[in-house]
């Protein structure tokens, strides 16, 4: 193998320029010595960005936390996590190490930037939802700088009732904090205590870019890193080219909803760009949102003194008396909308402890006593009712749908809401699956207490 022919290898698989060895006629191989001297040319020939002999590279110690390639190999093999069926994920499992590598060159040059999203609808429980995913090559890049740069410092500083999306937390522990809650207040309060839930209008689509830059660059210890979070934000970036100048300058205060956004047909042209909103489905995006209204976490729990609080993501709670809810409400308000967050007032509400307190899909129902049982919200029982029926359609037609996934969907769907208190409403659900699938799987009633 000549330098041509080498040029051509490398020009052809772009990652092959700081490989040892090159194999010649199956038993040569070129010295350490040669194979650098031939690189170092490569090198000073080519333009191509992603051909650069390694030890020219852009030397960035402050964002190797990012580009280390064990963090990259982490990152991706989380990412692949549920999504592996996917033919963009299978494509990248196949060439991690190439693209792991592809990734580290682009971070230390400085010269990595996200790819367009790919944003298609989902349907959930009724409510259509604009997602904007991140390709998986810039998934496995954001997992690492959340991993090892973003997490680690903000971890510090979140409060323990914040409880969306951590490690050791999580919507199981939301629900036990907020039982444990009503239990603390009805001693303190009696049937004089109420709650207060607060909930937002477009939480995502109206995060506003530079409170979030102002927060996050304290725990980000460098400008590089720094630049990093502002490239990602003005990706992120709309373009509101169809708003004249009024609307443009009230952009901010209003109420910005991506879906609807996404139906517009207009000219891109980027001479007005809102920085607000992060989309739904970036790994950044969630922790965003984890963080945004942290200022009003550490006022309501540490300036007010409010012992029972939580929040996961954007659904938040508060327990106390009536009056003093109905005055701290209306000094979080303002404090919200400062940050550009809007309060759901036909939602907010404040409503007695005594009674049912739908919270996270599981319906708490305090009694005079104090007794506390948690019922599972009657919609995702009639939603599973469903979803079985048409389970059971996709099988017997056209069989797009293996009996072993149906098992699988309905044991997770059922683990996860055996220990409330509706066991009666999910020994229906029971019934309802044998009947559909019992004969096909050679399955009786009996086999769902073994699980």
């Amino acid at each position: 193998m000549n330098f041509e022919e080498f040029e051509t290898y490398c020009q052809k698989y772009d990652d092959t320029s700081d490989l040892l060895t090159v194999e010649i006629n199956d038993s040569e191989y070129y010295s350490d010595n040669e194979l650098e001297s031939i690189s170092v040319q490569l090198y000073q020939n080519t333009s191509d960005p992603y051909i650069s002999y390694y030890h020219d590279e852009v030397e960035a110690s402050d964002m190797e936390a990012i580009a280390n390639a064990d963090n990259l190999y982490c990152a991706f093999r989380k990412c692949c996590k549920g999504v592996d069926w996917k033919g963009s994920v299978q494509g990248y499992m196949m060439n991690a190490l190439h693209y792991i590598r592809l990734s580290q060159r682009l971070i230390r040059s400085g010269e990595y930037r996200e790819k367009d999203m790919t944003p298609f609808t989902l349907n959930e429980r009724g409510h259509i939802r604009y997602i904007q995913p991140e390709h998986i090559t810039d998934r496995v890049v954001l997992r690492s700088f959340i991993d090892n740069v973003l997490m680690p410092q903000l971890e510090k500083h979140i409060i323990n009732s914040n409880t969306a999306s951590q490690k050791g937390k999580g919507i199981s522990y939301a629900r036990k904090l907020f039982e444990k809650d009503l239990h603390n207040a009805y001693l303190k309060y009696g049937e004089d205590g109420y709650v207060l839930l607060i909930d937002f209008s477009k939480y995502f689509d109206n995060l506003l870019h530079e409170c979030i830059m102002k927060q996050f660059s304290k725990f980000l210890y460098n400008n590089h890193l720094v630049e990093f979070m502002r490239n990602y934000l003005d990706h992120c970036s709309i373009d509101v080219s169809y708003m004249d100048d009024n609307e443009f300058q009230h952009c901010y205060e209003s109420i910005f909803n991506s879906l609807e956004y996404s139906k517009l047909s207009f000219y891109h042209s980027g001479d007005k760009m809102m920085r607000k909103s992060v989309g739904i489905g970036s790994p950044v995006a969630q922790q965003c949102g984890i963080y945004y209204p942290h200022e009003i976490d550490i006022y309501c729990t540490i300036v007010k003194g409010c012992k029972f609080y939580g929040r996961y993501m954007d659904d938040t709670y508060i327990m106390g008396k009536k009056s003093n809810l109905k005055i701290l409400l209306k000094e979080l308000v303002p404090k919200y909308k400062s940050l550009g967050i809007h309060v759901n007032l036909k939602k907010t509400k404040i409503i007695p402890i005594i009674g049912m307190i739908s919270y996270l899909k599981i319906n708490y129902i305090t009694y005079k006593n104090g007794k506390v049982i948690k019922k599972v919200n009657s919609g995702n029982i009639r939603r599973e009712y469903r979803r079985l029926t048409r389970y059971y359609h996709l099988y017997h037609n056209n069989g797009n749908i293996s009996l072993v996934d149906i098992y699988n969907s309905y044991k997770s769907w059922r683990g996860g809401f055996i220990k409330y208190d509706s066991k009666k409403e999910i020994e229906k659900v029971d019934k309802h699956f044998i009947e559909l699938f019992g004969d096909d799987m050679g399955k009786t009633i009996s086999d769902f207490y073994l699980f």
